[in-house]
C-alpha cells in the first residue's frame, strides 16, 4: 500500500488517467505529436498493429511528473506496472468490445510501456497458454501415492 502510494504520487496524469483518441480505427495516446498520426486508415490489421505500437510505446521515466535523475529498478517496476494496469483498465472501459496487448517491458536499458489492439494471434496464443499444461510441465502428484514411501506408510496404519 505505502510503495502503491508513493508510486503514484510520483506519476503524470498522462501515466494514470491517459486520454485515447481513435484515428482510422487506431487507438492512440492523446497529446503525441500530431505529426505521426495515421493520414489514411491501415490497409490490414498488421498495419494498424504496427501503427499503435510506435505511437503508443512510452519510457516509463518519461511518465514521472518529475522524472527523478537517477531512478531505481524498484521504482521503474513498481512505476511501469502501475501504468500497465491504469491504461489497460482505461481501455477496456472506454473500449469494451475491443482487445488490447497492453505491456511493460523492463530489461535494462530499455524500460518501456504501450499498447496496441491485439490481432487474432494474440487472442488464440494468450487462450492456448490459458488452457494448455504445456510441454515441460509434469505433475508428479500421483506418483507420491504410489512411491515407496507412502507403502511404508500405508504398512504401518
Amino acid at each position: 500500500m505505502k510503495k502503491e502510494f508513493r508510486t503514484k504520487n510520483l506519476l503524470s496524469p498522462l501515466a494514470l488517467s491517459p486520454r485515447f483518441i481513435e484515428v482510422f480505427g487506431c487507438i492512440v495516446l492523446e497529446g503525441g505529436t500530431s505529426e505521426l498520426l495515421p493520414q489514411k486508415e491501415p490497409e490490414s490489421p498488421e498495419d494498424r498493429q504496427k501503427v499503435e505500437y510506435v505511437l503508443n510505446r512510452r519510457e516509463v521515466w518519461e511518465l514521472f511528473e518529475v522524472p527523478p535523475p537517477e531512478p531505481s529498478p524498484r521504482l521503474l517496476c513498481e512505476a511501469g506496472n502501475t501504468i500497465r494496469d491504469a491504461w489497460e483498465a482505461r481501455l477496456i472501459s472506454e473500449f469494451p468490445g475491443r482487445r488490447f496487448v497492453v505491456y511493460f517491458e523492463y530489461a535494462p536499458p530499455v524500460c518501456d510501456v504501450g499498447f496496441f489492439q491485439a490481432l487474432d494471434w494474440h487472442i488464440e496464443a494468450a487462450d492456448q497458454a490459458k488452457t494448455s499444461r504445456g510441454t515441460h510441465r509434469v505433475d508428479w502428484r500421483p506418483k507420491l501415492t504410489s512411491g515407496p514411501l507412502m507403502k511404508t506408510t500405508k504398512g504401518r496404519q
